[in-house]
């Protein structure tokens, strides 16, 4: 079974050595989106107004896909 690693870029390139085992590119983008979540709402409250969050996922030295967040608050007038 081929092995995904999820890595994350949020001011710093944070680097999944272990990876993660899924049947393939579709379970893996799915697995993407709930990681992404859980780690994002593990730091939202210093998520805001700090550019682009990021987690690549891959496989094998491909790229399988790509997440990008960024978050602005209103400035007052």
């Amino acid at each position: 079974m081929p092995r995904y690693f999820f890595h994350v870029h949020d001011g710093e390139f944070i680097i999944d050595r272990e990876g993660k085992e899924f049947p393939d590119d579709a379970t893996a983008r799915r697995e993407a989106i709930f990681a992404a979540a859980n780690m994002l709402a593990d730091i939202a409250e210093r998520f805001w107004d700090h550019g682009e969050w990021v987690m690549m996922v891959g496989e094998s030295g491909r790229e399988v896909c790509i997440l990008t967040f960024s978050g602005k608050t209103p400035k007052p007038d």
